[in-house]
């Protein structure tokens, strides 16, 4: 192809690519096949590449917000931190009401108990309280057998507040989230709240001034109760129901002073929900359905 020619393409692609961007993707790889050293064709080729992957991912999302929305589908994320319900966001592009493992440290083995029980019985007896704990952190923990894994230490309101000197020190987040509120523990189910229970570090606008555990602890069981109820009316009503879970840091395993609790085992907890919820319900890792089409094969369903 001559020269010219290969303007005269290039230049059309220019022409239409604010008209009809396939065609312009289209016309503009046939100059690149031509002359592939060309500065402008191979800077315009690669930005309709980048352009028509963004209209694919968002043609995507859409769908899977209309399967959402008439109760195709129900996403749930079961942690096993706060990170599960961002990356789902920020991947899926789904933003919907908040639900019961949203934020915290949820063990498979919490999510059984949870799904069990069906509520959550939080509440403050003072300083000998058998519902809650709160709890000391210790991020990338190294047990001798086990390996790498993430503990809890059970503490007390009293203890954190003697070791929590000012909001910059350097161990902060073993005692506090990065929210300013306690690791709370629930005894019973095992799992462990961030973002609820908060220290008087936190800004009014989280705790809207409320430091108190007897007035926050029984607040935290009623937001967690309706969410719960809120997971299991979206469970209810939708054909599929995908339980989402992310270990993002790789850890093998919650440890709860001594208790231990497997991460990556999800087999248990793939059986207790189809046993509660019903076979129409997937308890996969994030990996399986980081995209919309992931997702939608997982469940034997498509984009189209």
């Amino acid at each position: 192809m001559k020269p010219y020619q290969i303007n005269i393409i290039r230049d059309a692609a220019i022409f239409l690519e604010d008209k009809d961007l396939k065609m312009a993707h289209n016309l503009m790889n046939i100059a690149h096949e031509f002359r592939s050293d060309g500065p402008l064709i191979k800077k315009k080729l690669k930005k309709y590449q980048q352009q028509l992957q963004e209209q694919q991912i968002l043609q995507e999302q859409k769908v899977l917000k209309n399967l959402i929305d008439n109760g195709t589908i129900a996403i749930i994320p079961i942690g096993f931190r706060c990170y599960t319900k961002m990356n789902i966001f920020k991947s899926l592009g789904l933003k919907q009401a908040s639900l019961p493992f949203d934020a915290g440290f949820f063990s498979p083995y919490s999510i059984v108990k949870v799904l069990q029980a069906k509520k959550i019985e939080l509440n403050y007896f003072g300083k000998e309280d058998s519902t809650h704990s709160v709890c000391i952190k210790l991020e990338n923990y190294k047990d001798i057998l086990l390996g790498r894994g993430i503990k809890f230490k059970k503490s007390t309101y009293e203890e954190i507040n003697k070791l929590t000197k000012n909001k910059s020190q350097k161990d902060i987040n073993s005692y506090l989230d990065s929210t300013f509120g306690f690791y709370t523990l629930d005894n019973k189910n095992k799992f462990v709240l961030a973002h609820y229970n908060w220290h008087f570090f936190s800004d009014d606008s989280k705790s809207e001034g409320i430091h108190d555990p007897s007035i926050n602890i029984p607040k935290i069981n009623t937001i967690l109760n309706n969410r719960l109820e809120r997971m299991f009316e979206l469970s209810g009503k939708a054909k599929h129901v995908i339980f989402v879970y992310l270990n993002s840091q790789g850890y093998k395993y919650m440890a709860i002073d001594d208790d231990i609790h497997d991460l990556n085992d999800l087999s248990y907890l793939s059986q207790t929900a189809k046993d509660i919820i019903g076979d129409k319900c997937v308890v996969t890792h994030f990996s399986e359905v980081n995209t919309v089409s992931k997702l939608l094969e997982k469940i034997g369903l498509s984009v189209s």
